[in-house]
């Protein structure tokens, strides 16, 4: 095999990655996203200090999806905006899941690049930083940025310039569908990578890797489901706690959301299968690989 058909990340120190900055890049889109982020590695302290100076990151998001009463919503806003410590703590379990996806990251991401080139689909994939948004305390830490040169591989109406998100699932199997709840967090995403670098970005490369399958989908950007996104961001920072009222309505707004990132990710002209039904087998899972929770 020649070398260059071997998938690699274009890290931040690779020659690819210091070409594709350079004012002469050949694609001067791909160029600007790649500017527009904080070059430190995720998990690095400086990567941390980014992350840490701005009140809401698009991880965070999550959470708004699962507030069903005042008192919770209460506290989850007071936790976001930092008013009061978070009171998230993570059991053994939970705390081995992320370890688990840590430890796999790399390797399901290679695992992405090679599975779509054995089907046609020939990407790369950037490492990426903190991307922190020009005017507002927000930001977003993508997996990646994806390049897909080729308009005849990629859905119709896609650009060639992508965010990358990489999910390692705990369970055999991949998941069924992009969970609802991760559709915040790629749309916050996509938008301060578009905000960031001027540049519109408005696709997603979500993977699904598991030790059985792998699953990858193309997420398309919604002008209309981001609008209810943001608007409930902030509502969320401005109500007035001490009216019940405004509470309340928050929370149907809220329910609203829900629903509507959920018809979104079952949607497939949104949420755009790549894979085969039932996904492709996965590629690159060791044979000791133990999924979290499990025994041997």
């Amino acid at each position: 095999m020649n070398m260059s058909d071997v998938p690699v990340i274009h890290d931040f120190e690779s020659d690819a990655f210091r070409q594709a900055m350079a004012d002469d890049a050949p694609n001067p889109i791909l160029r600007d996203v790649l500017r527009c982020m904080c070059l430190a590695p995720q998990r690095s302290s400086e990567w941390f200090k980014n992350r840490e100076s701005v009140l809401i990151t698009g991880s965070k998001l999550s959470g708004m999806l699962f507030l069903d009463t005042a008192q919770e919503l209460v506290q989850w806003r007071e936790e976001l905006l930092g008013l009061r410590p978070r009171q998230q703590t993570f059991d053994a379990l939970a705390l081995s899941r992320i370890n688990f996806g840590r430890i796999h990251e790399q390797r399901a991401t290679l695992a992405t690049v090679k599975v779509l080139k054995n089907h046609g689909h020939h990407i790369s994939i950037f490492e990426a930083g903190f991307c922190r948004h020009p005017t507002q305390q927000t930001g977003s830490s993508p997996d990646g940025v994806v390049l897909w040169p080729d308009a005849t591989t990629r859905p119709e109406g896609s650009s060639a310039i992508m965010n990358f998100e990489l999910k390692c699932s705990c369970k055999p199997e991949a998941h069924k569908s992009v969970p609802y709840y991760y559709i915040p967090q790629l749309f916050f995403e996509m938008r301060h990578l578009s905000a960031a670098s001027g540049r519109q970005v408005r696709e997603t490369v979500f993977s699904s890797w598991s030790i059985r399958n792998h699953k990858v989908w193309l997420v398309h950007y919604s002008d209309a489901l981001w609008d209810c996104l943001w608007s409930c961001v902030v509502e969320t920072i401005l109500v007035d706690t001490n009216d019940a009222g405004e509470i309340s309505r928050l929370l149907q707004r809220l329910q609203f959301l829900r629903e509507s990132c959920t018809r979104f990710s079952a949607t497939s002209t949104q949420c755009v299968p790549l894979h085969k039904r039932g996904g492709w087998p996965a590629l690159d899972v060791p044979d000791d690989i133990q999924l979290p929770g499990t025994t041997t």
